[in-house]
């Protein structure tokens, strides 16, 4: 619990920066609404896959909330697969490179053994004909 506000850590609303609320609500408004488009998403699957309403999510798109929850970052975040830096404008990556890690790390752990081999020699392979 935070001290005095009856609310939880994860709860409480998240803080742009002093001076830059305008510019951090516009990012995260931007990004939300790209990253949206770019999975042909409806603001109401997004609210329904997140637990909020359609007007929380419009409201976040549109920049006009501009004191959203951490733990609404946290799912929006999580639900993109991008971090709150990136969704609040804090950082520039996408998370795309990330995502590209994930899947070859799942893929690789699910792979037999003997695949898994054949990666880590042909991984090691490019590496080394990169330094030389």
């Amino acid at each position: 619990m935070v001290r005095g506000t009856g609310c939880s850590d994860q709860d409480r609303n998240f803080s742009y920066a002093a001076g830059s609320d305008a510019a951090t609500a516009n990012a995260l408004a931007d990004r939300i609404r790209q990253l949206r488009q770019a999975r042909g998403k409806s603001l109401q699957e997004i609210a329904d896959a997140l637990g909020m309403s359609k007007s929380h999510v419009h409201q976040l798109e549109r920049g006009t909330s501009t004191n959203p929850s951490f733990s609404a970052l946290r799912a929006l975040s999580a639900y993109f697969g991008v971090s709150i830096g990136f969704l609040i404008g804090e950082v520039d990556s996408d998370g795309d490179e990330s995502e590209e890690v994930r899947l070859l790390t799942r893929w690789f752990s699910e792979a037999p053994p003997r695949d898994r081999g054949a990666v880590m020699a042909l991984l090691r392979y490019q590496r080394n004909a990169a330094l030389k």
